[in-house]
């Protein structure tokens, strides 16, 4: 994957314990997380225009009958949600983030369930040293060893700060945020990066993390 991490962010890990408004811009550090939701956004426009394609040739095809055909609803049809920025305010995104980081630190094995998105709306994850699993192992499931594997080693995290931003078109809040990592031998080192809360379960949708 090439090297675009924002010149900022190298700012970030070097002022970790220093105010957030001191020593983020969070606009250069999100640039990152959109180009990715912005990759996933046009896959599922290009989706979407193919099934309107389809559906007008199917309408405007040939008919044998004109009496009217009653289709009844799937029990698997997907429920549509409304995103809550309630679930996401700026306290909520930092709630989170802090619980996240005390269930690491604790080995928590619900740290996926009580804190990641569900597999429909988990976007993307990024940090040191973590391989994103192939199918049919999901993204999820590849997290729930690496965070095992971490805490086994002895890694730890300490929570710093996070500067909230404003809840974006896939009905998420862009957070920047500063760490410190603890290494098994005990050398604390910064750590941060960007993440999304989405705003329909306040959990962790997109996660960008390096130390």
């Amino acid at each position: 994957m090439p090297n675009d991490i924002p010149d900022s962010l190298d700012v970030l890990l070097t002022n970790a314990e220093l105010p957030a408004e001191r020593s983020l811009n969070v606009n250069d550090l999100w640039r990152r997380g959109r180009r990715r939701r912005g990759v996933k956004a046009g896959a599922v426009g290009a989706a979407l225009v193919g099934v309107a394609v389809l559906g007008a040739v199917l309408v405007t095809g040939p008919t044998k009958s004109s009496s009217p055909v009653t289709v009844p609803p799937s029990p698997t049809s997907p429920t549509f949600q409304t995103p809550n920025p309630a679930l996401c305010t700026p306290a909520a995104a930092q709630s989170r983030l802090q619980a996240f980081v005390a269930e690491f630190n604790a080995g928590d094995p619900n740290i996926v369930n009580d804190s990641i998105a569900t597999q429909s709306r988990l976007q993307f994850v990024q940090a040191p040293n973590f391989v994103e699993p192939t199918p049919p192992t999901t993204l999820r499931d590849g997290l729930t060893g690496y965070f095992h594997q971490l805490y086994a080693q002895g890694d730890r995290l300490k929570f710093v700060s996070v500067t909230a931003g404003d809840i974006d078109s896939f009905g998420d809040r862009d957070i920047a945020y500063q760490l410190i990592h603890i290494t098994p031998t005990g050398e604390q080192q910064p750590a941060g990066g960007t993440a999304s809360i989405d705003c329909y379960a306040g959990k962790i949708s997109a996660l960008y993390l390096t130390w």
